[in-house]
């Protein structure tokens, strides 16, 4: 199995690239030897969207349990680490578009760089508080909205600060187009 950490360090992965890069597929498939998997939805379930979310669940299949955010973060963190605990081990999490959560956030609460912060905050805890998971977070690089970006970055940053064996890659990797 992937990402094996000495005991008492978080098994944590932050994988960043363009959108559309191939890299949920590629975190997918690096996790699919774990036996009780869990995908952490951010995308909006609008019309815009539907073609991208039917072929990730086309794609994840059924072993996959599925938690959908909705924006308010404190009733997100409750429902992440309450599955968290739920969940079988060995066991894996990814969190699918980090920013995109975060920006959810900051429409349900109009608060964009706190709304960043805590939700790095509560991303951390939960994978300190359950560190015989292994956590993998992916985010895009580039925005469509460049305003978006110092929120990403600062996002990426609290968590490098909160989780110190988190492991930042890039996609596709060095050498591979």
């Amino acid at each position: 199995m992937p990402d094996r950490v000495p005991t008492g360090l978080v098994a944590a992965r932050l994988v960043l690239g363009p959108r559309n890069c191939g890299k949920s597929a590629a975190v997918e498939a690096r996790l699919a030897g774990y036996p009780h998997l869990l995908y952490v939805g951010t995308l909006w379930n609008e019309p815009r969207y539907g073609k991208t979310l039917r072929e990730h669940r086309v794609r994840r299949g059924d072993r996959w349990d599925l938690l959908e955010v909705t924006g308010d973060l404190e009733a997100d963190a409750h429902a992440l680490a309450a599955r968290a605990a739920e969940m079988g081990r060995p066991g894996a999490v990814l969190v699918d578009g980090l920013t995109t959560w975060a920006a959810r956030i900051a429409v349900t609460h109009g608060r964009m760089m706190q709304g960043v912060l805590d939700l790095a905050e509560t991303l951390a805890f939960c994978a300190r508080q359950f560190p015989d998971l292994v956590w993998c977070w992916v985010d895009a690089v580039e925005e469509p909205d460049a305003e978006s970006l110092p929120y990403a970055r600062a996002l990426w940053k609290r968590l490098r600060e909160r989780v110190p064996s988190l492991v930042v890659e890039t996609w596709p990797p060095e050498g591979t187009n």
